[in-house]
């Protein structure tokens, strides 16, 4: 998402905070995951950045407990992103790994 929304990420400076988000499958993990980094871009004014995250499920229910680092708005020049859409998402395990694909609403 920073990559979107931003050429130069500081590497230094902005706060680190937590979140945690719950969902019923892996895509909606991902859909609500970086819906919530949108309403914490608009509520703190930051850009969130170098996130980290664990993700476990657990009786049908999955979680992402994680932080992202904000670096304040005003110290970068970034594009705007409306919302995460489902539209053409892909989360998918590969055997190098996860690939995700989203699309953004700008």
């Amino acid at each position: 998402m920073a990559a979107a929304m931003c050429h130069e990420i500081p590497s230094d400076g902005g706060e680190r905070f937590d979140l945690s988000v719950t969902a019923e499958n892996r895509e909606a993990l991902l859909f609500d995951y970086l819906d919530e980094l949108i309403y914490e871009r608009d509520v703190r004014g930051v850009l969130p950045v170098d996130n980290e995250g664990t993700v476990t499920e657990s009786g049908g229910e999955w979680r992402l407990r994680g932080s992202a680092r904000g670096i304040p708005l005003g110290r970068v020049d970034a594009r705007d992103l409306k919302a995460v859409t489902y539209s053409e998402m892909d989360l998918s395990e590969t055997a190098d790994g996860w690939h995700a694909y989203v699309v953004f609403d700008v």
